[in-house]
């Protein structure tokens, strides 16, 4: 068990889960749930339903990664396939991106007569 768990694999747990820390803090359903409960209820309800979205984010998450490190260590081929294959996807944007930028001609911005200082 403590091959699964090496120091640069809780390295990446770590910044992911301070990644994950700041979405978990972002408003989205989460926030109306929990201000609803305070706005409805109490300020002890809306305190809880927010201790327990966090809980369950976090177990969550910390679930998955773990999952994930455990299917990437055990078939390294597959790790290697999502590094290509996002390698190749990142490559196909740039393509795009560049291909886009030759296509538009460039706009010549419209000339402005000169400042007299005085207002219409």
């Amino acid at each position: 068990m403590d091959e699964v768990l090496a120091p640069p694999l809780w390295a990446s747990l770590v910044t992911i889960t301070a990644v994950w820390l700041i979405t978990v803090i972002s408003p989205g359903p989460n926030f109306l749930a929990t201000a609803h409960a305070a706005l409805s209820q109490s300020r002890r309800s809306g305190v809880l339903v927010a201790a327990g979205i966090a809980v369950g984010t976090t177990l969550w998450a910390t679930v998955s990664l773990a999952g994930l490190a455990l299917l990437f260590q055990s078939a390294g081929w597959l790790y290697a396939g999502v590094k290509l294959a996002g390698g190749a996807y990142l490559i196909y944007l740039g393509l795009r991106t560049i291909a886009a930028a030759h296509r538009r001609p460039a706009v010549a911005l419209p000339s402005r007569a000169p400042w007299t200082g005085r207002q219409a």
